[in-house]
């Protein structure tokens, strides 16, 4: 019962409460896959970020965008140090981040999440696209990042922008037109 293969079914199961909207029902069982991760891998493991992200997303659909924010943080901290600044993982972690601090007002921090998930991203495909064959290098163009990519662009639509957004959402615009 405290095996992580356990707590890894036991995410499916809260994933199941969440999209039946049974919120208490998921958060519950994410506390029991906290402990038991906690206790298996420590404070630094990747599938306890994927866990932080889960109960994110589940704080953000309550309405609570600093819980949200806060497990969200956790969660891009964790993978920073386990998969790296550059890996895809970290990198569409902190723009989901940067989509929770610009609805929690905190437009600063989501600039600077939103542009360290973009170069990142942007890192992961310079390195990604040359080994595909021509075919899945079109796919991967179209889909990989086409979320992280519009809420980026959508950043720039914000009202009294400072010269410094401005320019980054500008240049997320220019060099985002690869994906």
């Amino acid at each position: 019962k405290d095996h992580p293969h356990v707590a890894f079914t036991l995410t499916e199961l809260a994933s199941l409460y969440v999209s039946e909207r049974k919120y208490d029902e998921a958060l519950t069982t994410l506390d029991r896959c906290e402990q038991i991760y906690l206790a298996a891998f420590g404070k630094t493991h990747d599938r306890l970020a994927m866990l932080y992200r889960q109960k994110a997303d589940i704080a953000w659909r309550r309405d609570q965008p600093e819980q949200a924010t806060a497990l969200l943080q956790q969660a891009v901290e964790i993978l920073r140090a386990r998969l790296g600044n550059d890996h895809p993982t970290t990198n569409h972690a902190a723009t989901q981040l940067a989509r929770y601090l610009q609805v929690a007002d905190r437009s600063a921090e989501a600039f600077r999440s939103m542009d360290r998930g973009l170069h990142g991203l942007r890192k992961h495909t310079a390195l990604a696209l040359p080994t595909l064959p021509e075919a899945e290098q079109l796919r991967f163009m179209a889909t990989a990042f086409d979320s992280d990519f519009r809420t980026a662009a959508s950043f720039g639509l914000l009202a009294n922008l400072s010269e410094e957004n401005r320019l980054r959402t500008a240049s997320w615009v220019l060099n985002g037109k690869f994906v």
